[in-house]
């Protein structure tokens, strides 16, 4: 997620190196539309099924074994055993190099597991969400592992207490 005022979100593809789209590319230039799924530990294999280079005449959700729905406010389909489904508009495509490109979307419709969503505040449980993410090439990363640090306003910053004065001698 990039921005709330619009929901943007972005997401990178890296096509072919012979510069043909892959299925995702392809899909988004042809409707304007795509879903982003936020997988949890559970959907880990899944997801790297996903991740395979099939041609377009594999349908991967089959491949994975994914069952999936229509989707409400855009075409593409979402998976069900998702946690999170970001529903999208493409708002821009940018090529960053001649087989990657970003794709920017404006988040239309938003879909959450229901025991992940915190009732008294309308959050979203982290812990709950157990989300992973594809941080590239092979690598994995977990959100399990949280901490929060508070941003200190202008005001907090300038009222510290300054560190104590370390003796060179010790």
């Amino acid at each position: 997620m990039l921005t709330h005022d619009p929901a943007i979100v972005a997401v990178g593809v890296e096509n072919y190196a012979d510069m043909r789209f892959k299925d995702t590319a392809r899909n988004i230039r042809e409707t304007g539309e795509f879903t982003v799924h936020i997988c949890d530990n559970a959907l880990v294999d899944q997801m790297e099924v996903c991740a395979i280079k099939f041609g377009p005449e594999i349908n991967e959700m089959e491949e994975a074994g994914l069952a999936t729905v229509p989707g409400q406010m855009v075409r593409s389909l979402r998976i069900l055993a998702a946690p999170a489904a970001l529903e999208c508009r493409r708002h821009t495509t940018l090529q960053v190099g001649p087989a990657r490109e970003i794709i920017l979307g404006e988040v239309l419709g938003v879909y959450v597991r229901s025991e992940a969503v915190n009732a008294a505040n309308l959050h979203i449980d982290q812990q709950m969400m157990d989300a992973v993410g594809r941080m590239g090439g092979h690598t994995y990363a977990r959100t399990r592992d949280q901490f929060d640090i508070k941003t200190l306003t202008p005001q907090e910053w300038e009222n510290r207490a300054e560190p104590a004065a370390v003796d060179a001698e010790c």
